[in-house]
């Protein structure tokens, strides 16, 4: 798909997501934007989608709350931003949470599968 027919989005996640795709992308060759909408795909073809208890937490003075520190933005498909959008409805969390629960679900994955 062109750019022009896809949504672009942005978002925060954590440094050591950020430094990761950024390891990733170099390694492989492949640009982040395209590992992003992979993981995504894969997190929505899983169920159920579960987001981890920590991404929930948005008051920054909670202690389990997770600093994201890093602003990014990337091109979705329509159809894997709609799902995204539906899960962080249903989950009661923001689009960022649930990308920074595919990313690190993919990231997991990648290593158990000898990938990095």
């Amino acid at each position: 798909m062109s750019n022009g027919t896809q949504k672009y989005t942005t978002f925060y996640i954590t440094k050591e997501i950020a430094l990761s795709l950024d390891q990733i992308s170099s390694i492989t060759d492949i640009p982040k934007t395209r590992i992003i909408n992979r993981a995504l795909r894969d997190f929505i073809g899983r169920r159920p989608q579960r987001i981890r208890p920590e991404l929930l937490v948005t008051k920054k003075t909670d202690p389990r709350y997770i600093k994201r520190d890093y602003y990014m933005g990337c091109h979705m498909d329509p159809g894997i931003h709609a799902e995204v959008k539906r899960i962080a409805q249903e989950q009661h969390c923001t689009m960022a949470a649930v990308i920074m629960q595919a990313l690190g679900d993919w990231e997991t994955a990648m290593r158990y599968r000898g990938g990095q």
